[in-house]
């Protein structure tokens, strides 16, 4: 059964090549995240909808 060596892999050993891995997947999240704040500031499109407009718009 081999040794186990607890304690190997330290943030200061290993933590440049972690995050170069999955720095793809940072950017991806961070862009996510920015896109998600610019469409809920966004204003949504209000169309003007009049009484006479009505009876087009209704489901038959």
């Amino acid at each position: 059964m081999a040794d186990i060596k607890l304690g190997t892999h330290t943030i200061r050993s290993h933590g440049r090549a972690v995050a170069k891995i999955h720095m793809h997947d940072w950017i991806i999240l961070i862009l996510l995240i920015i896109l998600i704040i610019i469409l809920n500031v966004i204003e949504p499109f209000h169309r003007f909808v009049g009484r006479d407009m009505m009876a087009d718009l209704r489901f038959r």
